[in-house]
């Protein structure tokens, strides 16, 4: 580490020095940000400046912010067990001096050459933490992609293991019989979910080589349920002859004491000298070594890992797609001004400079006449300086960030984008995508709720580790630590849940589009960029998946799963939602050379149109979604609704080598003016039912509500076909070209009585024995155009293929 500094100290002296901007003074009336230096002839990546830490308020001092003294090591505490677990060793009297000598004894000679254990008996309930000797009916592996594969980055033939022990009596008889690795797991989860034993719970072992052992428990109970091709056929599915399918069954149910219907411990191996390595750590070898976290976020430590990982990228990586410097934003907060008595000062540099800046991403408070903001009120006093005392907890916090780690420049949207009615938000949405992704970092603020929480705080005990340390009958002490795991395993590769910043639907854009992001998580900092990422603590070369490097290397399935994603974010204003897609369809139309209208892909329209809603109510029953109260897309998007979509038909997961998905739909033409699609295909009008019932919620007094169930007569012999529709529906009946006519319309609410309607229903794709419908009612914004109402996955298409296919407008 100090040798790692030394080479960064010499390289950010030189390269300090050339790429200081010039700062001319200026006239007290109107200050100016420093002059723009050309740029350099042969691009290098910005180097990191090694400064020491600095105050939070005066830019010129070089001292430690008060959050962040020294380089905390919090006390851990001991846990050591006495194990009865007999094993074979050859020369036993010789050899058990030779297990107690520190492993630096031998000198240059391998341990292993003096000293040969042969396996213990193999346990039935752990297999010994042993990859390469769990019988491959007992992992779970097999039934799916692997848990590690997903999560980390490593090698393609390294075993990967996912056991569950059904009982967790099965764990604690085995410990209690002598298994040294059923104990070790039994303690970690007595130091860290005591009582675990007296609870019905079943147990997961996630392990591969040289990463930490997951052990996860579960309060409740699993069972497996397999089908053959008879019961598939109920479900209108086809199975090959002698094919079943096998369901796991999992009941997991919240446990009062613990607050959740789990708890997930990682066991890690210490980081240790080797004069501190013991040779009986050959016996838990593939149990991974990692780090403990320091038990604040402003630690030296901590610093330390921000530094190591943006310098790593900066070098190593090509995660920015300017080679180059870039622009400033058209505003930014320069950290180095002489013309404020904090240093802070909010520029606007015109396109004229070029120097690295961070960017922060955060989650809104509520908005006050007392809230920190620029305005055209604000906007000249921004300009003159900005107090550091004034700023919110959070901009403190994060402003010492970018002092500490050498950056003068700071975008933060609240004070570089005049809000109110008379500001420019509108022009600078679309920018977006260019000022997270020209940012040499992105700040996540995962810790704080809202700006008035700071990120340079003390964690909360919880996160510490223990020590572990085991003796087994004189043979040398194993030594472990054991923690929560900071993330729950298999939640990184859906976007991670680090608190109120992953249910924001801009903070998913800034992540997404951004090259490096930075998060001050409750329980440890992560390092993302657009080649892994690395969490504090981590052991060495060990790495994770990128989930903002998505873009790069997109499919259409898993946009699709993003898609899903950003749709349950939250977003204060439901009308920025298109902005906030349309940056990230537009840097990725850039990357692909794809062409998109709507929020959908125009190379993949028919899967696109497949989307359903998939809003709930509090008792998790599916309902409409809302509908905005003037146009903002075509019913045909899913940007038409305001809640949550489901792709699980787009995705084609049910189709089989022996009964394929077949497209019927064709999109023939789009008129862009008007947002129409004209397709063509198999269509059938049949009846929408609404039936209509006054609920009251549970408990005394509770509020009476209207529940609509919807459902198609007409298209199936068996009977009515349930409908989720995308939002509120209402029956029309009127003249058309002098004749009666009736149809379905959407609507902001329903109606207060059942009713009963006629509606087009439009075959989109099918297979033997299943079709995906779209259901189809007369536009009200385009005359002779047909909205969009809902749409299903269907039973036998037989009735459609006896139609001629015919073309329609969809608006």
């Amino acid at each position: 580490m100090k040798k790692l500094f030394q080479k960064i100290g010499r390289k950010g002296g030189k390269r300090g020095e050339e790429s200081q901007q010039q700062q001319p003074s200026q006239p007290a009336s109107q200050p100016s940000p420093p002059q723009a230096k050309p740029p350099p002839q042969h691009p290098q990546p910005p180097e990191i400046p090694q400064h020491q830490f600095e105050s939070q308020n005066e830019a010129s001092q070089d001292e430690e912010p008060p959050q962040a003294t020294t380089s905390e090591r919090h006390a851990t505490q001991s846990l050591r067990i006495l194990c009865s677990d007999s094993l074979n060793v050859s020369g036993m009297d010789t050899l058990l001096p030779v297990l107690q000598q520190p492993a630096s004894k031998f000198a240059e000679a391998n341990p292993g050459e003096f000293v040969q254990f042969m396996s213990p008996s193999l346990c039935p309930v752990c297999f010994n933490l042993d990859p390469f000797r769990v019988p491959p009916e007992r992992n779970l592996e097999k039934r799916g992609q692997s848990w590690a594969r997903l999560e980390f980055k490593i090698p393609a033939d390294a075993p990967a293991v996912h056991i569950r022990i059904d009982k967790g009596t099965d764990l604690v008889e085995s410990s209690q019989g002598g298994c040294l690795t059923c104990n070790m797991v039994a303690t970690a989860l007595s130091g860290l979910a005591p009582g675990w034993e007296q609870k019905k719970a079943f147990i997961h072992l996630f392990w591969a080589p040289d990463l930490p052992l997951v052990v996860r428990i579960e309060i409740g109970a699993t069972a497996s349920v397999s089908m053959g091709p008879e019961e598939a056929l109920g479900l209108g599915m086809v199975l090959p002859e002698g094919q079943s399918l096998v369901f796991d069954i999992i009941v997991s149910t919240k446990d009062e004491e613990w607050g959740t219907d789990s708890v997930e411990v990682e066991i890690y191996r210490p980081s240790v000298v080797q004069e501190e390595a013991t040779v009986g750590g050959e016996l838990i070898k593939h149990v991974g070594v990692a780090s403990d976290n320091s038990s604040h976020a402003g630690s030296h430590d901590s610093f330390v890992f921000i530094r190591e990982q943006i310098e790593n990228c900066l070098y190593n990586h090509q995660c920015s797609h300017s080679p180059s410097l870039t622009p400033l934003p058209d505003r930014v907060i320069w950290l180095k001004s002489p013309h404020s008595p904090s240093g802070i000062q909010l520029i606007e540099p015109q396109g004229s400079i070029l120097a690295p800046y961070v960017a922060l991403s955060y989650c809104w408070g509520p908005v006050s006449p007392t809230t920190f903001l620029t305005s055209q009120e604000t906007l000249a006093a921004r300009k003159a300086g900005i107090n550091y005392e004034d700023l919110p907890p959070l901009f403190q916090d994060v402003v010492t960030v970018c002092r500490t780690l050498g950056f003068q420049y700071l975008w933060i949207d609240r004070l570089c984008i005049i809000q109110g009615v008379r500001g420019d938000f509108l022009r600078q949405a679309p920018k977006m995508g260019d000022i997270y992704g020209n940012a040499i970092l992105t700040i996540a603020s995962a810790s704080a709720t809202t700006e008035n929480d700071r990120i340079l705080a003390q964690r909360d005990p919880k996160w510490e580790p223990m020590s572990l340390q085991i003796s087994a009958n004189g043979m040398g002490t194993l030594r472990f630590s054991i923690r929560h795991r900071s993330h729950r395993l298999g939640s990184e590769s859906k976007g991670g849940d680090y608190g109120r910043i992953s249910t924001r639907a801009w903070t998913w854009q800034e992540r997404m589009l951004s090259a490096r992001t930075l998060f001050f998580a409750p329980s440890a900092l992560k390092f993302e960029c657009r080649t892994h990422a690395i969490w504090e603590g981590f052991g060495p070369g060990v790495a994770g998946h990128s989930w903002s490097a998505q873009l790069e290397d997109i499919t259409f399935r898993s946009w699709l799963d993003l898609v899903e994603e950003f749709t349950k974010r939250d977003i204060t204003n439901e009308n920025d939602r298109r902005p906030a897609m349309d940056a990230v369809m537009e840097r990725l139309g850039r990357i692909t050379g794809r062409r998109w209208i709507w929020g959908l892909w125009q190379d993949s329209m028919l899967e696109s149109l497949c989307w359903q809603g998939d809003a709930k109510d509090k008792a998790g029953k599916k309902v409409p979604c809302k509908m905005y109260y003037d146009f903002y897309a075509p019913t045909w998007s899913w940007f038409s609704v305001v809640g949550p979509v489901s792709y699980s038909s787009g995705k084609g997961y049910l189709g089989t080598q022996t009964d394929p998905i077949i497209h019927e739909l064709q999109v023939k033409d789009f008129n862009r003016e008007l947002a129409v699609l004209t397709v063509e295909s198999h269509v059938l009008t049949c009846e929408m039912h609404c039936e209509v019932k006054e609920e009251s919620d549970e408990g005394p007094g509770g509020e009476k509500r209207l529940v609509y169930t919807y459902s198609i007569v007409g298209l199936s012999p068996t009977g009515p076909i349930p409908i989720i529709a995308d939002v509120h529906l209402k029956p029309w009946t009127g003249l058309v070209h002098g004749q009666t006519f009736s149809t379905v319309h959407r609507s902001h609410d329903g109606e207060r009585t059942s009713w009963i309607s006629n509606c087009l229903c439009l075959l989109v794709t099918r297979q033997s024995l299943r079709s995906t419908v779209l259901f189809l009612g007369q536009s009200k914004r385009v005359s002779g155009a047909w909205e969009r109402l809902s749409m299903v996955d269907a039973p036998d298409p037989a009735p459609f293929l006896a139609t001629e296919k015919q073309v329609l407008r969809l608006a």
